[in-house]
């Protein structure tokens, strides 16, 4: 009896291009050759961080390691306030025709102390597509600041009634928001001059800031606000202190 080769029933998947020699196991008559296609290429990408982190911004970065036998893949990333698919948002691909890292900037595209999520994308033709594992990151929180200058200010002696020399203060926004401003007295002396006597911009300390509201952009200032002490008729010969407080909140 003869030899009688066996043949598979099933498919065959390689990733061989070319021909291939006769094998009793090939699914292929004696003499014969087999070309068989690769199927099983696909790119791979990998999923690197977000940095340059702000409060409305970050920078997402992403590693092509193979390009799956293709002459070129399309290369983004998918991101989202929620974890997991589907995602809401995905960048503009780009056209990548050799490995290596790419990155993506979402430039005032975020919300401040929030996390996002987002994972790397890569396709090539045919629709095949590969992802890297999903990462996340969270903004900035806002910061309020506020500075004052200068720190301490006296008036000097003055006659009862009379207005005192103008002297100024300057209020500088040191955060990350526009702010409103606003002021008080705390730490007032008694008898109570400055209550009814102190006026920033010629208006009283209780009335600044509230009608017109003061709003001072990012890294701006006021200006120097003129500061004027006129001490009530009446008052007795002494000398009286308070403490100017500033407040800041962001604008709306």
């Amino acid at each position: 009896m003869g030899h009688r080769p066996r043949y598979p029933t099933g498919p065959i998947l390689g990733a061989i291009v070319g021909n291939v020699v006769y094998d009793p196991w090939l699914t292929s008559p004696p003499g014969s050759t087999v070309t068989m296609t690769g199927e099983g290429l696909e790119p791979a990408v990998f999923t690197i961080g977000a940095t340059l982190i702000e409060l409305y911004s970050a920078t997402l970065m992403g590693d092509l390691t193979d390009m799956g036998g293709a002459a070129s893949v399309d290369v983004s990333f998918e991101w989202d306030i929620a974890s997991g698919e589907p995602y809401g948002n995905e960048t503009t691909p780009v056209n990548k025709n050799t490995i290596g890292t790419f990155s993506v900037a979402l430039t005032d595209l975020l919300t401040h102390n929030t996390t996002y999520y987002f994972r790397a994308k890569a396709e090539i033709g045919g629709g095949l597509i590969r992802y890297g594992d999903e990462l996340s990151f969270t903004t900035l929180i806002e910061q309020i600041g506020i500075s004052v200058d200068p720190t301490s200010i006296d008036f000097g002696s003055m006659p009862i009634g009379q207005p005192s020399a103008t002297e100024t203060v300057t209020v500088s926004n040191t955060g990350d928001v526009s702010v409103d401003l606003d002021a008080s007295l705390a730490n007032i002396s008694d008898p109570d001059v400055y209550t009814t006597g102190l006026t920033i911009d010629n208006l009283l300390v209780s009335e600044w800031g509230v009608i017109p509201t003061v709003t001072v952009a990012i890294g701006a200032d006021t200006g120097a606000l003129p500061l004027v002490l006129t001490v009530p008729v009446a008052t007795p010969v002494g000398t009286y202190t308070a403490t100017l407080v500033f407040w800041a909140e962001a604008s709306p």
